[in-house]
């Protein structure tokens, strides 16, 4: 990322309505902690720290 921060893209085949809970399950698996959230129609964006 130009932040220099580390990006994960999440590839699997998952629709809108359930990238929530796809996502709020791989953060408890690496023990991580949702700071921020910028969806957009296009894009979903979560920062998280572990």
């Amino acid at each position: 990322m130009y932040s220099g921060n580390l990006c994960l893209h999440l590839t699997e085949n998952i629709s809108w309505e359930l990238f929530e809970e796809y996502a709020n399950t791989f953060i408890k698996l690496v023990n991580g902690k949702l700071l921020e959230k910028n969806d957009s129609i296009a894009t979903r964006v979560w920062v998280v720290k572990n």
